[in-house]
């Protein structure tokens, strides 16, 4: 299910979660830094579980691309 190893990829989601916070923090003056969209239909609910507030979940809605 996942693209990589789930520990990977929650290590992965905690690093981008810090970023997006390090980076709202020092550069947010007028509050538009508000979503952090990482995750797809393979690993959104890691996704989510690690503060996404936007994941991208086509597949899962519309099947697999020819």
């Amino acid at each position: 299910m996942f693209a990589r190893s789930p520990p990977g990829i929650f290590a992965d989601f905690q690093k981008m979660l810090k970023f997006f916070l390090d980076i709202k923090q020092k550069y947010n003056y007028y509050n538009y830094i508000d979503y952090l969209s990482m995750g797809m239909s393979n690993d959104y609910s890691a996704a989510i579980e690690e503060g996404a507030n936007m994941v991208r979940i086509g597949t899962a809605f519309f099947g697999n691309r020819n």
